[in-house]
């Protein structure tokens, strides 16, 4: 950059004197020579430019003879649904929110509980569920089957946050 610069100003120095600067009793010849000197300038300075443009490039990469070829692992199984799951760390055991039944007691207080058909829809492992959680609770004048939630927070499942 400062040497492009540098150059400009320079070349517009030469073209500048040599045109502006003449005497007042020059001849045609003179000025015909002060008009080629500074062109003669102007294509060495353009010359060097050209030179220094290209000594500036950028040296070529370096590329292996022999690298090292790539290796694309293949799944061993493709997942039976077309959007599959994400993979859950295992033992974590984490219960769908939604799931969550309230049931009113006769005081007029309700406590929570999870429902059984929920479960069974929105988890994977409704079928592994402890069996000494589950309960049968009146809701709505029908009785439902449920699972407590402390029972299952003991046997080490959680509820999701969401």
């Amino acid at each position: 950059m400062s040497a492009k610069f540098i150059a400009t100003i320079a070349a517009a120095a030469v073209a500048i004197t040599s045109v502006n600067v003449t005497p007042a009793a020059a001849t045609d010849d003179d000025l015909l020579k002060r008009w080629l000197l500074g062109a003669a300038t102007m294509v060495v300075i353009g010359n060097a430019l050209h030179e220094a443009r290209n000594a500036e490039a950028p040296s070529p990469r370096v590329t292996h003879q022999n690298p090292r070829p790539r290796v694309v692992h293949q799944p061993r199984h493709t997942p039976h649904h077309a959007n599959p799951r994400p993979h859950k760390p295992r033992g974590a055991h984490v219960l769908p929110r939604r799931c969550v039944r309230y049931v009113p007691l006769p005081s007029g207080r309700e406590y929570r509980t999870l429902g059984a058909k929920c479960l069974k829809r929105h988890f994977d492992h409704a079928h592994r569920l402890p069996k000494v959680c589950r309960e049968s609770v009146k809701m709505r004048g029908k009785w439902r089957s449920t699972y407590k939630i402390r029972c299952l927070r003991d046997k080490g499942y959680r509820l999701a946050r969401h």
